[in-house]
């Protein structure tokens, strides 16, 4: 009988261990960290609220970001919130380039839920290139999410200075040949007393480079300063472009026909810009002839 009570007794002790042992609905699964983990996402754009990057973008030097983050502590153990990180790393370069990285605690930490923002002033970002910008936030039993995403700065080369040219054929005037940095228009003449003047060629609704086999005269070729003409095929609005990259691996074109409407990307003398065949009247002889309206990096 001492021996069935003394039994009786050792269940009953190992039953109050296993009882105080059993795990609680609010710790974590040690067995499974990534449900543990608490919530975070960007803020998007609503109805009510607009200007926030949450997705992969691309912007111009001296634009501001908006980006944001809401949390939220794991639905299953309640743990409360505590720090979040921000990091703003340069990936496009060999070391990368860290540009902000900070560490917070959220407001009124621990808490249940947390929200955030930060707005990138223009200016902050002064160099183009690929930028991963990443939120982290953790709780507090050091269990961590996060969000990323890429920025892609692109250079804004400060168009401004429009002006206007109008060309005629080889048989008007008017002239033919262009510098587009101050819309002259030259004669052949005039053009070979000014050597290095002539940025682009008109004649019979084409364009061309003054080096192109068509330019019958050396000293005009010689001098030749246009170094990339590319089509924009993106937005109609001539206005909009704020920001061009005209990459060198974009061949140049030549000897172009072109219709009223057109735009095109140029690179001459050092400088980028942008023009646009505001009219055209393409026939042979005195008649023929374009007016085309140009803007030019500063």
């Amino acid at each position: 009988m001492k021996t069935l009570k003394t039994l009786s007794a050792l269940v009953l002790s190992a039953g109050l261990i296993f009882t105080s042992c059993k795990k609680k609905d609010s710790d974590p699964d040690p067995t499974n960290p990534t449900s543990n983990t608490p919530s975070i996402s960007w803020i998007s754009n609503s109805s009510s609220s607009t200007g926030w990057t949450s997705a992969d973008a691309t912007v111009t030097i001296g634009s501001p970001i908006q980006i944001g983050y809401n949390a939220s502590a794991n639905a299953t153990t309640g743990t409360k919130l505590d720090s979040i990180f921000l990091t703003i790393v340069r990936t496009d370069v060999t070391p990368n380039v860290n540009v902000i990285s900070t560490a917070t605690t959220v407001p009124n930490s621990p808490a249940a839920t947390a929200t955030g923002s930060l707005s990138i002033p223009a200016g902050t970002i002064t160099s183009a290139g690929v930028y991963n910008v990443t939120y982290k936030i953790h709780d507090k039993n050091a269990y961590t999410n996060s969000v990323s995403l890429n920025v892609t700065v692109v250079p804004n080369i400060g168009l401004a200075g429009s002006g206007s040219a109008t060309a005629g054929g080889a048989a008007s005037a008017i002239g033919s040949y262009i510098n587009l940095e101050n819309a002259i228009v030259y004669t052949q003449s005039a053009a070979i007393a000014n050597p290095g003047v002539v940025e682009l060629v008109y004649n019979n609704a084409k364009l061309f480079s003054p080096t192109d086999a068509a330019e019958n005269n050396a000293t005009i070729k010689a001098g030749g300063k246009l170094t990339m003409l590319q089509k924009y095929t993106g937005s109609s609005s001539f206005t909009s472009i704020t920001a061009l990259d005209v990459a060198a691996s974009n061949p140049t074109l030549t000897n172009v026909t072109v219709a009223a409407g057109d735009i095109y990307f140029y690179s001459t003398n050092g400088k980028k810009g942008v023009f646009q065949v505001a009219s055209l009247t393409a026939s042979t002889g005195s008649t023929d002839g374009t007016t085309i309206t140009i803007k030019i990096q500063q």
